[in-house]
C-alpha cells in the first residue's frame, strides 16, 4: 500500500464530510433529545391535570358531604397523589364528619 500526502483540496473534503457527520450527529441527538423532553413534559401536564381534576371533585363532594373543611385539611387534600385521592374518593361516603376525614388524612385535631 502506497502512502502519500493529502493534498490540500483532499483535506479540505475529508474535514467537511467529519464536520458534517458531527453536525447530523448533533442535531440527531438534539432532535431526540427535543421529543423526549416533550413526551414527559406532556405526560406530567396530563397527569398534573388528572390529579387537579380529582382533587376539585373530591373536594366538591367533600364539602358537599360535611358542609364545611377547614382550611388545614383542605391543603392536605391538595396535597395528595393522584393514588391518595381515588383512595379517598373510594372511601367518602364512609366518611361522615371532619373528624373522619381526618383520621384518613392523618391530620391532628
Amino acid at each position: 500500500m502506497l502512502h502519500r500526502e493529502l493534498s490540500a483540496e483532499e483535506v479540505e473534503k475529508v474535514m467537511e464530510l467529519r464536520t458534517s457527520w458531527h453536525i447530523k450527529g448533533w442535531q440527531e441527538g438534539w432532535q431526540k433529545g427535543l421529543q423526549e423532553g416533550l413526551q414527559q413534559g406532556l405526560q406530567q401536564g396530563l397527569e398534573e391535570g388528572r390529579r387537579e381534576k380529582a382533587q376539585d371533585l373530591v373536594m366538591r363532594q367533600l364539602k358537599k358531604r360535611l358542609g364545611f373543611l377547614s382550611s388545614e385539611v383542605e391543603e392536605r387534600i391538595k396535597s395528595l397523589s393522584l393514588k391518595e385521592l381515588d383512595e379517598l374518593a373510594e372511601k367518602i361516603f364512609e366518611v361522615t364528619s371532619e373528624s373522619d376525614l381526618r383520621k384518613f388524612l392523618g391530620v391532628e385535631h
